[in-house]
């Protein structure tokens, strides 16, 4: 019996995939598998597209796979967990993570896992608290700090995030995913200027393995509406299309494009598409 792909491989795609990189690829497996042709090739290329989106979740795949197998009864909790998320039962996916962490304390995966499930059933204390556990464990790794972070701006503690940023800029200064997340912060706080700068600076840093330059463009012109400066979209696709020389940069700036147009109807916002 042969052994199941990872999401990397049905998509053909690298561990170290871009954003971009990656939509691409899903929209051109989907074309290869379309739903009304071929639904189960179309789930499993859906299953691995939604695997792989959350860059967090993505780089935990990937060091995964880069490391040795995992024991088989860490992998069939992992699995347990996934189904019952599938279901709709997070409670018992929490049940089986909770398992994971006790059973296996160095699992990344599964202690960042438990974290994004306990704060999406609102027990985003306890949630803090796992992530707290993971970034003492892992004080090298940018994605467990960002976690952190993001979990205590959901409760508007800006203080503690801020810290947690500060500590995942030390570990990856030339990552995106610290200084996006702290842009998302000041534009919570409406700190619109400040937010707008801490974007410009990540889209300044080279490589969109994590965070894309379409996804950047997108929460620019999302933050230019939210302090209600509509004509910011005509703005930015003139940036985009302008800097473009190269053939090989205007296909880049088309991707942008068609990246900006999903974000837009994503955030509910259907006239900028």
């Amino acid at each position: 019996m042969a052994e199941p792909r990872s999401p990397f491989e049905i998509l053909g795609v690298p561990p170290d995939v871009d954003d971009a990189t990656l939509k691409r690829a899903y929209f051109t497996k989907v074309r290869e598998h379309p739903p009304e042709r071929d639904p189960a090739g179309f789930q499993e290329v859906r299953a691995a597209f939604e695997a792989l989106r959350d860059p967090h979740h993505r780089q935990a795949l990937a060091e995964q796979l880069g490391s040795a197998a995992l024991p088989e009864a860490l992998e069939a909790l992992l699995a347990q967990a996934e189904k019952a998320e599938a279901a709709r039962d997070l409670h018992t996916a929490i049940d089986r993570l909770r398992e994971a962490v006790e059973e296996f304390p160095d699992a990344p995966l599964a202690r960042a896992e438990l974290a994004r499930k306990l704060a999406a059933v609102q027990r985003t204390p306890e949630a803090i608290a796992v992530a707290s556990q993971l970034a003492r464990l892992r004080p090298d790794d940018v994605a467990a700090h960002v976690l952190l972070a993001q979990l205590h701006m959901s409760t508007y503690e800006y203080e503690p995030a801020r810290a947690a940023l500060a500590a995942a800029r030390a570990c990856g200064p030339t990552d995106r995913r610290p200084l996006f997340v702290e842009a998302l912060m000041n534009a919570q706080m409406e700190r619109w200027d400040e937010a707008l700068a801490t974007l410009d600076r990540a889209l300044a840093l080279p490589g969109e393995r994590f965070v894309s330059n379409g996804e950047i463009i997108g929460r620019r012109v999302m933050i230019q509406l939210q302090r209600g400066v509509p004509e910011a979209l005509e703005a930015e696709v003139e940036r985009v299309t302008t800097s473009a020389a190269s053939p090989e940069e205007k296909e880049r700036a088309a991707s942008i494009l068609s990246f900006l147009s999903a974000f837009a109807l994503r955030e509910g916002k259907p006239a900028l598409a």
